[in-house]
């Protein structure tokens, strides 16, 4: 469909614009035009500019989850490293969860690293409050007292089961909002 330049405005009255492409760039731009916006492949945020310069459109409220599933092999699972997990997106970690497949008893620590540090550099994000099941099939934890909640893209985590009884599967979830 070839191109239709406006030399003046278009004012939709209320109407929806669809099929926008906004212009794709892999750095911003230098001088930009108040008015302009653009999606910056590079940093993966759409942006714009008005009057005061750059601005970038946040990502509030969009909630995901980094989980992961820990599998004993038919036995209780066993303690030591479980899993490894890039983290794909950066985000702020605001609840885990823990699910087993029966009552039991768990501990696992969740460490992080990153790409240039791996395979070693991995410290505890939990400080005290380790992610634990008591004698339960769930855990819950909201409040997060002393974690180092924030992650890069391409950090990685990795699950440490300190302790485990009676267990033989459980899902671990980091409920995130992206930043």
């Amino acid at each position: 469909m070839p191109e239709e330049l406006f030399e003046s405005d278009i004012n939709l009255q209320g109407n929806q614009l669809k099929n926008v492409i906004v212009d794709l760039v892999d750095t911003d731009p230098v001088t930009p035009v108040a008015g302009r916006f653009w999606y910056n492949q590079t940093t993966g945020r759409l942006k714009y500019c008005d009057q005061n310069g750059i601005k970038t459109i946040p990502f509030q409220g969009l909630d995901s989850a980094i989980g992961m599933i820990l599998f004993g092999g038919g036995g209780v699972i066993q303690t030591g490293v479980q899993a490894d997990i890039i983290v794909p997106f950066n985000c702020q970690i605001k609840e885990v969860n823990l699910i087993a497949d029966q009552q039991g008893d768990i501990v696992v620590d969740v460490e992080k690293s990153n790409l240039v540090n791996y395979p070693g550099g991995f410290n505890s994000i939990t400080a005290s409050a380790v992610p634990t099941i008591s004698n339960a099939l769930k855990f819950i934890d909201n409040t997060l007292t002393g974690w180092s909640v924030n992650l890069l893209k391409d950090d990685i985590l990795r699950l440490n089961v300190l302790s485990c009884s009676a267990i033989t599967r459980v899902l671990v979830s980091l409920k995130t909002i992206k930043t």
